[in-house]
């Protein structure tokens, strides 16, 4: 994934052996310059390929070793966009350095990372959208640890949408990480008149946050979405517009150009579906508009995009006839198990296998 790649980058960075860091066709086209512009800058030895974009790097990442007796420099960066993965490959990065790494971002994105750094004794110190690792304060040795990993909030929200819009659904997820960089889906969904809540049920190991989410179907109204909430959703855009298809109103979604350089264009590709299922959609520069409707079952194409396949998946429960998605077996990135969940709460989705013939 672009998330393994970039931060894994910084860890192998610092590193005094060489790597080559390689994916599929898909990750070959994720821009990989944010991460890379930075690492060289505390002295990494890191390229990417160049690819259609003039001046941006692509996959395969090639890391040269440092050579013997060298580290890679104290830093301070400004991040001119937030971004939780090159934040966390610079603090890994930082752990081998020879002083402290400072990041400052725009808004403040996941801190997944700085919470387990935190919890494992390496000294932090954050304050907002910024985090400083002192790391000569720490003795560079890791004990042992158990950990409890909560339910992921990006794959909840699947499950939470389809109990919004599907009449009768009454479903609670148990154990959902509700880290507050994490939460502008629900918050949204709150917002649409979804019925339900999020009851806090305290903190796992690491620190996060964990709740039970209930949700109830409901008559769901149009919100504009945007600002640093895109920020704390950006990977459930796309389940919150197929949602969006079933609320009353125009849902507009803005400051989400992130989403145009994901596994797909995922403002693209989600117009395309929406407008196969005959729901009335404008693509924007930074997001889309969404008008509430009846979808018909359709034919679509998930450019192997697993978010982009099981948000349409979601839309299909609630559409008028047969619904076809092709390409899913992208779907096993993130939720394995995602159609056997949906059939377990009464989904009539199947997998069939579709054989190629030269």
């Amino acid at each position: 994934s672009g998330t393994t790649m970039r931060m894994l980058s910084g860890l192998l960075v610092a590193q005094h052996f060489g790597t080559r860091l390689v994916g599929d066709a898909s990750l070959s086209r994720r821009p990989m310059r944010r991460v890379i512009d930075p690492l060289r800058a505390r002295g990494g030895h890191i390229a990417g390929v160049a690819g259609k974009k003039p001046g941006e790097m692509y996959p395969p990442l090639s890391i040269a070793p440092l050579v013997e007796g060298e580290r890679l420099r104290p830093f301070q960066y400004e991040m001119p966009v937030a971004s939780a993965q090159v934040k966390s490959a610079l603090l890994l990065s930082g752990l081998y350095a020879a002083g402290p790494t400072a990041i400052s971002e725009p808004t403040l994105s996941r801190d997944h990372t700085e919470r387990m750094l935190m919890a494992l004794g390496v000294p932090l110190d954050t304050a907002g959208p910024a985090v400083i690792l002192h790391v000569d304060e720490w003795n560079r040795r890791w004990d042992g640890f158990e950990w409890h990993v909560p339910g992921d909030p990006s794959s909840a929200a699947f499950v939470a949408a389809a109990a919004a819009i599907v009449e009768g659904s009454d479903v609670t997820l148990e154990g959902v990480c509700t880290n507050p960089t994490r939460t502008g889906f629900f918050e949204a969904l709150d917002e649409m008149g979804a019925r339900g809540g999020v009851v806090p049920k305290g903190d796992a190991a690491g620190g996060e946050p964990v709740g039970d989410i209930h949700v109830l179907a409901s008559s769901l109204v149009a919100r504009s979405v945007g600002g640093e909430r895109i920020t704390r959703m950006i990977d459930e855009v796309p389940i919150l517009v197929a949602m969006a298809a079933r609320a009353k109103g125009v849902t507009e979604v803005r400051d989400a150009a992130e989403l145009r350089v994901k596994e797909s264009d995922r403002i693209a590709t989600m117009a395309k579906v929406l407008a196969a299922f005959g729901i009335e959609c404008e693509e924007l520069d930074d997001g889309m508009r969404v008008h509430g409707g009846v979808p018909r079952g359709a034919h679509v194409q998930s450019d192997d995009d697993h978010r982009i396949a099981m948000s349409a998946a979601v839309l299909a429960l609630v559409a008028e006839g047969e619904t076809i998605i092709d390409d899913v077996e992208c779907v096993e990135t993130s939720f394995p198990g995602f159609a056997a969940l949906f059939r377990s709460l009464g989904a009539d989705i199947t997998e069939e296998t579709v054989e190629e013939h030269a």
